[in-house]
C-alpha cells in the first residue's frame, strides 16, 4: 500500500469495507417493474399485446447490475469473510422476515397446496418444485421469482469476491475502463420471450 505524510510521519491507508452506494434512479426502474407486474397479474385480459408479465425479468436485471456492483468492493475490503458475511446478514434482515411471515400465514389460513408444498418454499426450493410438477402452484406459483434470486445471493458472491484476478471475468467497478457489473457479472442471461414460458424455464437461476 502507498503511504501519506501527515505530519513529517508516514501512515499506511488501510483498506476498509465501503458502504453500499444508493442508486435513486433505478427507484424508477424498480416502480415500472412492480407496476408491470401487478397489472399482469391482475388485468392479464388487457396487455393489449404488451409483455408486461416480464416485469418480472427487469428485477432479476437490477439485481444483476446492483449486486455484483456492492460485491466487487467486497474485494478490496481486508477480512473478505467477514464482509461477506455482513453482505449475507443484511440479505437475511431484508428478505427473510416478510417471507417467512406470509408462508406461516398462508399455513395457518389453509390456502390451498401451502400444507403440501411449504417445506419447498421455506428452502427457497420453489421453482425446482414447480419444475418437477411441470405446472403451477396456485398462490404460491410467484414464490419462483423469490427462489431464483435466494440462489443467486447463496451462490454468486463466493465467485465474484474470490474469483483470481485482479477482477473477475474481465469486469470492474463501475468507472474502471472496463466492463460494468451489468455486463460482465450477471446471472445467466435469459432468451426473450414474448409468450410466458414454461414452468421448467423457472427453475433456472
Amino acid at each position: 500500500m502507498r503511504g501519506c505524510r501527515s505530519g513529517g510521519r508516514s501512515t499506511r491507508r488501510v483498506a476498509t469495507e465501503p458502504p453500499p452506494s444508493y442508486s435513486p434512479q433505478l427507484d424508477g426502474l424498480r416502480a415500472v417493474a412492480v407496476t408491470a407486474v401487478v397489472y399482469s397479474h391482475w388485468l392479464p385480459a388487457w396487455q393489449f399485446g404488451v409483455p408486461l408479465g416480464a416485469g418480472v425479468h427487469l428485477f432479476f436485471v437490477l439485481s444483476g447490475f446492483l449486486i455484483p456492483r456492492i460485491l466487487l468492493r467486497l474485494r478490496d475490503a481486508p477480512d473478505r469473510t467477514g464482509a461477506v458475511g455482513r453482505f449475507y446478514l443484511r440479505r437475511v434482515l431484508r428478505l427473510f422476515p416478510a417471507f417467512y411471515v406470509v408462508l406461516a400465514a398462508a399455513w395457518v389460513a389453509d390456502v390451498p397446496l401451502a400444507s403440501t408444498t411449504w417445506p419447498w418454499h421455506a428452502a427457497y426450493l420453489s421453482n425446482a418444485y414447480i419444475a418437477w410438477q411441470g405446472a403451477w402452484q396456485g398462490h404460491f406459483s410467484h414464490f419462483w421469482s423469490l427462489a431464483v434470486e435466494e440462489q443467486f445471493y447463496l451462490a454468486w458472491p463466493w465467485l465474484v469476491v474470490w474469483a483470481p484476478g485482479s477482477t473477475p471475468w474481465g469486469c470492474g467497478p463501475p468507472g474502471d475502463g472496463r466492463r460494468s457489473p451489468g455486463q460482465g457479472c450477471r446471472p445467466a442471461v435469459r432468451r426473450w420471450r414474448w409468450r410466458s414460458p414454461p414452468p421448467v424455464y423457472r427453475a433456472c437461476p
